[in-house]
């Protein structure tokens, strides 16, 4: 992880984030599954949300391996 951390121009940094941008996609169309279910609210952005618990698991992830 420190690797990808510190060296974003390489592949391993690059692959990393890839990684992060497409788990963040998956969380937005869980929440927008959710939304369709009505287990979430509908006038919330979904993208938004994925943001904001991408970077709270990116957070505690990051407090976990330290």
């Amino acid at each position: 992880m420190s690797l990808a951390l510190t060296g974003a121009e390489r592949p391993i940094g690059q692959r990393y984030n890839d990684l992060g941008q497409r788990l963040a996609q998956q969380l937005g169309d869980l929440v927008s599954a959710l939304q369709q279910r009505g287990g979430v609210r509908a006038d919330i952005d979904p993208i938004l949300i994925a943001k904001m618990l991408f970077n709270n698991f990116t957070a505690m992830y990051i407090m976990f391996a330290k």
